[in-house]
């Protein structure tokens, strides 16, 4: 990566001499790349992608695609959604135009990543990110390589470990090394709405549900399903009303879902025994 920086760096001397704004505006794209992967110098990256807007070819779809990826991982790292979103979406519609894209895909796919921890999926987050760090037999699309030395990426999987616990992590995991890119991956990253509702990669069902919940967590989930309010569940369970309120999102997070009615639809999948 630093030989690679050095070269780029080095183009863009050259196409900002010869005034040369094709190669400048894509060179400067990809040098934001590398920044933001290898240093993660947020304020770096945006000025560099500032830079390269000032020289913007419409039709060099590969340097969009990056600085939309930059600007939208520069954005979610401080936290503006907006932004992230509106750049997620910019991705897709550069995509869409050339299905064929690979390089698009290879750049939407680990953004996804972000895009499903920002809305509170762990479980779907966890595997897309397991399907990208494991090896791909001939496929033009190489992940790992880059993935696995991107501090940030590194820094979600810890959080989303803490956060699931060691055995629902594992599981999820080992789901997400089951995904096909093209069967499972790629229709559901490439529906924003899909990505934004919290759905999960795999149906829940895969897993048993009794290895993804505590025996407490199926018990507060019993009683959502026969309808009960946070406060009837903090009286028959004698639990204090927060108590019931923090294991119901914790219930949520690990089925990959926003709110009663989505648990209640996933249990249904899941033939779950009320």
């Amino acid at each position: 990566f630093q030989q690679a920086r050095l070269e780029i760096e080095e183009v863009v001397s050259i196409a900002r001499y010869i005034h040369n704004a094709y190669n400048l505006f894509h060179s400067l794209a990809t040098l934001a790349f590398n920044v933001l992967v290898m240093d993660e110098t947020y304020e770096q990256v945006n000025q560099l992608c500032d830079e390269a807007m000032h020289h913007f070819i419409a039709y060099c779809l590969e340097a969009r695609i990056l600085i939309s990826f930059c600007l939208a991982i520069t954005a979610y790292v401080r936290q503006n959604t907006t932004e992230s979103y509106k750049q997620y979406q910019q991705l897709l519609s550069l995509t869409s135009k050339v299905p064929i894209l690979k390089y698009g895909l290879a750049i939407i796919f680990p953004l996804a990543i972000f895009m499903l921890a920002s809305v509170g999926n762990n479980i779907g987050a966890t595997q897309l990110m397991a399907r990208l760090f494991t090896p791909i037999p001939n496929s033009p699309l190489v992940f790992g390589q880059w993935l696995q030395k991107w501090g940030l990426m590194l820094r979600l999987m810890q959080t989303l470990e803490t956060e699931l616990g060691t055995e629902q992590f594992a599981a999820a995991w080992a789901q997400g090394q089951t995904l096909d890119l093209e069967r499972d991956v790629a229709p559901f990253v490439m529906d924003f709405q899909r990505v934004m509702s919290g759905e999960n990669l795999i149906v829940p069902a895969v897993m048993p549900l009794k290895s993804l919940l505590t025996e407490r967590e199926l018990e507060i989930l019993r009683c959502v399903a026969a309808g009960m309010t946070n406060q009837e569940i903090a009286d028959q369970l004698v639990l204090a009303f927060s108590t019931v309120k923090w294991y119901i999102s914790q219930i949520y997070s690990k089925l990959g879902v926003r709110n009663r009615t989505q648990a209640l639809a996933a249990l249904r999948e899941m033939d779950f025994d009320f």
